[in-house]
């Protein structure tokens, strides 16, 4: 009797040839040139800083980004707390 298992016949991806490679690297300097002649300096700067972001929400860099919001946001409620007037309850 013979399982349905669809997972079995699983190939993993195939890394990528030296000419893949090649030729997306040729894209992407010919893409940053022609971004630099018609935008200047400012634009490759604004598209690299944008990837960058982007990338921020992906992966293992989302749970990076996420932790260090919580942080952020836990110190600042810490801190708006702690320097909050006192209720006239307490007193």
């Amino acid at each position: 009797m013979a399982h349905n298992r669809p997972y079995v016949n699983f190939a993993p991806p195939a890394y990528p040839s030296a000419g893949a490679i090649r030729a997306s690297l040729v894209v992407k300097l010919t893409y940053l040139r022609g971004l630099e002649r018609f935008g200047g300096k400012a634009a490759v700067l604004f598209d690299e800083l944008n990837r960058w972001f982007a990338g921020l929400w992906r992966g293992k860099s989302l749970a990076t980004t996420v932790a260090w919001i919580s942080v952020f946001v836990a110190l600042v409620l810490f801190a708006l707390g702690r320097h909050a007037p006192p209720d006239s309850k307490d007193r």
